[in-house]
């Protein structure tokens, strides 16, 4: 790196560069000013700016092999220049090229069956008992790789393949480069003479001496009961509407089995047996937990956490902008929204909506698809001296929006309904909107008064 070096007691100036990995620093040149000093594209030159005979000039200065001392005298570039920078037209790839199997194991030995990495070649001894087509690699490769073989992802302790014949691994670098490993299994590996059925549990200590192999045993070398991650497709159904208690949870199975499922949660507490699916009806909304078990296995059991949901309540926010006589609907609770303006009908599914204001007094409703959600109903007048907006308000501002700017000062006070101020503001002379802090308030209803050229308004504002 390139930098100035300022004494401002001495006024003395230079350029200096330094070695940020050596902590090495080199004096470049004794200059009579700030340099800005930058390095060309090979770092094979520093420019610099600095008074000569005169003027001020761009010079340059060639760098030797180190890169920070200076080789040969600096010499002008830019006459009359200053600020010089050393710009390059190009583009270079800072991906990583990176693309090793780095370590390559099988666990289905105990110890580990570790494979010998030599060049792109990798082997591996398994004993001879060991079924070479149905095999789970537990490998490692460079940072930000993939690997794959004949273009299938890999998972690491994951993806089974069959061994039999020489497999090639493909490694993809971050730059996408490649490069193939292939791995062989030896056959030469003797049979372990204390580990008869190969799944890991010494034979004076395997209760179950003829486990198939790969199989998943516990500590006695005894198969332990499983089902694959994805055997279960659970689906929940939320209610219609609040209250209505007919939400429900559907349960099925890819493989057949003897199944129990048990549900609880919001006072629910039931069994359903099953071979391939199951339901639970009549559910009101909330959290449940739904736990599966199999008949004749009893270390087996997967639980799941579902959600029933229940609809909530529709949510308008209205804000009118006078000056474009228009309003803006800011929608919730529902999934589509039908907008009745004079009689005039709007439907959207989106969450925000702006729609023309035809007439001085508009009437607008609001409704969802369920009609268990509500109705919004409100009378915007054009005309009216003050739009206050949103209001209720759960958080951000309320805007006070006049028709026309005061003439005066326009003073506000908010009081709670008892009376008491929470909040005073001014506005000088030509003021046309104030806005006022509402997730400073507490929830509840407040009173606003509004002074405005001797004439005093006051409203209800609601604070969820």
């Amino acid at each position: 790196m390139a930098f100035d070096y300022l004494d401002a007691l001495n006024d003395t100036y230079e350029v200096i560069t330094a070695n940020i990995e050596t902590g090495e620093v080199k004096t470049v040149y004794q200059n009579n000013k700030l340099g800005f000093p930058n390095y060309s594209k090979t770092d094979g030159q520093l420019i610099f700016d600095s008074f000569n005979n005169g003027d001020e000039d761009v010079l340059a200065i060639g760098m030797a092999a180190d890169k920070i001392s200076p080789s040969g005298n600096a010499s002008e570039l830019i006459p009359n220049g200053k600020w010089g920078i050393w710009y390059t037209v190009g583009a270079r790839s800072t991906l990583s090229s990176e693309k090793e199997i780095t370590d390559f194991r099988f666990n289905v030995v105990a110890p580990a069956a570790v494979g010998v990495i030599n060049g792109n070649q990798i082997t591996v001894d398994l004993p001879n008992n060991i079924n070479k087509e149905n095999l789970v690699a537990t490998f490692a490769s460079s940072a930000k790789t993939s690997v794959s073989i004949a273009g299938t992802q890999q998972q690491s302790g994951i993806t089974l393949n069959n061994f039999t014949n020489a497999v090639v691994y493909r490694v993809t670098a971050e730059d996408g480069s490649t490069k193939d490993f292939t791995v062989t299994i030896g056959t030469a590996g003797p049979v372990d003479p204390n580990d008869s059925d190969g799944d890991g549990v010494l034979n004076a200590q395997d209760q179950c001496p003829n486990t198939p192999p790969n199989a998943t045993v516990d500590t006695n070398g005894c198969e332990i009961f499983s089902l694959p991650a994805d055997n279960f497709r659970v689906l929940s159904k939320g209610e219609s509407c609040k209250d209505s208690n007919n939400g429900s949870i559907t349960i099925s199975a890819t493989a057949n089995n003897n199944y129990t499922a048990t549900i609880s949660g919001n006072g629910a507490n039931t069994s359903s047996n099953f071979t391939n699916g199951a339901s639970f009806d009549d559910l009101e909304g909330g959290m449940y937990t739904i736990c599966i078990t199999v008949q004749g296995q009893a270390g087996y059991e997967n639980c799941f956490d579902i959600i029933v949901v229940e609809p909530e309540d529709l949510s308008v926010s209205a804000k009118t902008d006078l000056t474009a006589k228009s309003v803006t609907l800011n929608l919730a609770g529902g999934s589509l929204y039908t907008i009745n303006i004079n009689d005039e009908v709007f439907t959207t599914s989106e969450s925000e909506i702006t729609l023309p204001l035809k007439s001085e007094a508009t009437k607008l409703m609001v409704k969802t698809d369920k009609e268990c959600q509500g109705v919004y109903e409100e009378i915007i007048e054009l005309s009216a001296k003050t739009i206050v907006y949103p209001n209720p308000i759960s958080s951000g501002v309320i805007t006070v929006q006049l028709s026309r700017p005061s003439q005066e000062n326009i003073e506000l006070q908010l009081n709670t309904f008892d009376g008491r101020t929470i909040l005073q503001k001014t506005g000088p002379p030509g003021t046309k909107t104030v806005t006022l802090d509402a997730d400073a308030l507490q929830s509840g209803i407040y009173v606003l008064t509004i002074n405005n050229n001797g004439t005093k308004e006051t409203y209800k504002i609601i604070k969820r």
